[in-house]
């Protein structure tokens, strides 16, 4: 069984360093999980098609020119408190919610 492949990029290192080792204890059976922080890498990651069943991204680096790859889900991670907001793409989550629902609006995604 193929794994899903998640992408978390925020130039906020120790931010996505902590998401990523959250996500490897809860998915790391079943998720190949990459981050990019630095934004040069970010350009040239997408520079070339990428497929991908989720992207969980800074609101801030969130460019309409990512909606040309295979993504199946996006979660934009807002720098101040908002309500979540679905849409056909995925969500605009608070960066700093709880983990528990943070989790709870990754499931329908995995």
């Amino acid at each position: 069984m193929a794994k899903f492949q998640i992408l978390l990029a925020d130039q906020e290192e120790d931010y996505i360093s902590l998401l990523e080792l959250r996500l490897l204890e809860h998915f790391g059976d079943v998720a190949d999980i990459q981050l990019i922080s630095d934004m040069g890498y970010f350009q040239t990651f997408f520079e070339t098609p990428q497929k991908l069943d989720l992207l969980i991204i800074n609101q801030a680096l969130y460019i309409p020119e990512l909606a040309r790859h295979s993504i199946k889900a996006v979660i934009r991670l807002s720098e101040s408190p908002v309500e979540i907001q679905r849409d056909a793409e995925g969500c605009v989550l608070y960066k700093y919610t709880g983990v528990k629902e943070f989790f709870d609006e990754l499931a329908p995604y995995l």
